[in-house]
């Protein structure tokens, strides 16, 4: 993807986060939603790219309205014109923190040109994210025990001075009770293991060293796709809950045992990564209002050219 385009998308993001910002703690989360939907669909149709949603907003977990139903997964987008693009999208990343005035919320979208991102259900994973110091170091295939020494060994840190990211749900409470027993410190997130995969970052100067325990697949892909692009590692193996989600995965030709690898989830060498904060998380700070307007912070990365920037903007209202 050109240059161009991937600074045109932070527009989009930033026109999703703006939308639904005044939202934030107000308790509803289906306006939130729809406003930052509507706000990228919008500007995406102005973009001259062919677009397809191959990952969007998952119609099982958020009530449907007009305004979301044009991002689900399958919709087109853009204005029919320029490069075919496929696109995972999530106008409010987080939607439960934000109706709740929580951390880690975010507006992205992540870009690749056709089949270079991996369409899948939003069914559970588990997930495994490190950044670029651990790529290839760590496998979902090791012992909790073993991933965490190897973690302190490259970091240089004691046991007892990593910070690990685990989703604070009762499914991972096994999991929690492992990382106490060896002794690392949990940073435990309500909402956001997105936030806490690209946390491991360096460069987001948050402490979270790794990410583990099961999320959505949605999250997933797109953590695989903004760590691919910073450098960063990512591992992920679906967990279907019943016969009906292995037939869901089955008809996607996903396979239940297999762990997918950053890039399985994000085979193409030319993803992007478009992210505007919402609310405040671990790589970026949200949305600030003031008597002129409101500022804004997003992150680009292109993997094809490696570059990442910080873009800090200024919304003057009228």
């Amino acid at each position: 993807m050109e240059r161009s385009l991937a600074l045109e998308l932070v527009r989009v993001t930033e026109a999703a986060a703006l939308s639904c910002a005044k939202w934030y703690g107000r308790g509803n989360i289906i306006e939130a939603v729809n406003a930052a939907s509507n706000a990228m669909k919008q500007r995406l149709d102005y973009l001259d790219l062919q677009g397809t949603i191959v990952n969007g907003i998952d119609p099982n977990l958020t009530e449907i309205t007009e305004f979301t139903k044009a991002l689900t997964t399958g919709q087109k987008v853009g204005s029919g014109k320029g490069p075919a693009l496929d696109l995972s999208v999530n106008p409010v990343e987080c939607d439960k923190n934000l109706a709740k005035g929580r951390l880690n919320s975010c507006s992205l979208i992540c870009a690749a040109p056709p089949g270079g991102i991996l369409k899948v259900p939003n069914l559970y994973m588990e997930k495994l994210a490190v950044g670029p110091a651990l790529k290839g170091k760590v496998s979902l295939t090791q012992p909790v025990e073993e991933i965490l020494q190897i973690v302190a060994d490259v970091y240089g840190k004691e046991i007892e001075e990593v910070t690990v990211c685990v989703l604070d749900r009762e499914r991972n409470i096994h999991l929690i009770e492992k990382i106490r027993k060896f002794g690392p410190r949990i940073r435990m997130f309500a909402d956001g293991d997105l936030a806490g995969a690209i946390g491991t970052y360096p460069g987001s100067r948050s402490d979270i060293d790794i990410l583990l325990g099961s999320g959505r697949a949605l999250q997933g892909v797109m953590s695989a796709v903004g760590l691919k692009a910073l450098g960063g590692d990512f591992q992920g193996r679906f967990l279907p809950q019943n016969e009906k989600e292995k037939k869901i995965m089955k008809s996607y030709n996903l396979d239940p045992n297999k762990i997918y690898a950053r890039d399985d989830l994000a085979p193409s060498n030319k993803v992007d990564f478009v992210v505007t904060g919402i609310s405040q998380c671990p790589f970026l700070k949200g949305v600030r209002f003031d008597s002129y307007g409101a500022k804004t912070r997003s992150l680009v990365v292109r993997s094809a050219s490696g570059t990442i920037r910080y873009i800090d903007t200024y919304h003057k209202f009228s």
